[in-house]
């Protein structure tokens, strides 16, 4: 048997073997393994660095997979891409030591500010910029809109309940009362419907 591969249109399929670059090779392995677990047994998937050679939106499309994936079956991926990192429900860091006479490795689970940092560290090589991490607060919402990750879906949460309760303060900043001549102070109505505030 022998698989064919069309990449483009317009070009001729060829066996997957010879006219699959590395990236697509990761993305044809991803979508067959896919498509077999919907009817296998199997309890556990293993990738290692099934993303290599692909970045960019296709990087957060194989995410999305991966997360489908894992719908139904436990999926552990090894990954240096935040867009991939992204979408999953524990993050785990793993951290080399060769200072010593013997090189160690050791694993820790990634949580809240520290899982942030990582990302910002995998997306700019410096966990401490504030791009890197703003983006990666962008991805966590990605993989949360698609109600893939409690992180990220708690995440938004939090920052629009921030959002509405600065416009809710600013809105009592500069509110003004009416008042008129022989008659009671008028209610100015604020941004949350069904409450109104007072200023005197």
């Amino acid at each position: 048997m022998s698989i064919l591969l069309q990449p483009h249109s317009g070009t001729d399929p060829r066996p997957i073997g010879k006219g699959a670059s590395g990236g697509e090779l990761s993305r044809v392995m991803l979508a067959i393994e896919v498509v077999m677990a919907g009817s296998t047994t199997v309890p556990t998937f293993v990738f290692d660095e099934v993303d290599a050679g692909v970045g960019g939106a296709a990087a957060i499309e194989i995410g999305r997979r991966l997360a489908k994936l894992a719908e139904r079956t436990q999926v552990i991926v090894v990954t240096h891409l935040a867009q991939v990192a992204a979408f999953a429900n524990n993050h785990l860091n793993v951290v080399k030591d060769a200072s010593g006479a013997v090189t160690s490795s050791s694993v820790r689970r990634l949580e809240g500010d520290d899982r942030l940092q990582e990302m910002a560290r995998l997306l700019s090589g410096l966990g401490d910029s504030a791009s890197g991490v703003e983006h990666a607060r962008e991805l966590l919402d990605v993989a949360g809109q698609d109600g893939l990750t409690d992180h990220a879906a708690a995440s938004t949460q939090a920052r629009q309940a921030r959002k509405y309760a600065g416009k809710h303060a600013s809105t009592r900043a500069h509110a003004r009362t009416a008042r008129t001549p022989g008659h009671p102070p008028r209610a100015t109505p604020t941004a949350n419907p069904g409450r109104a505030s007072r200023q005197f």
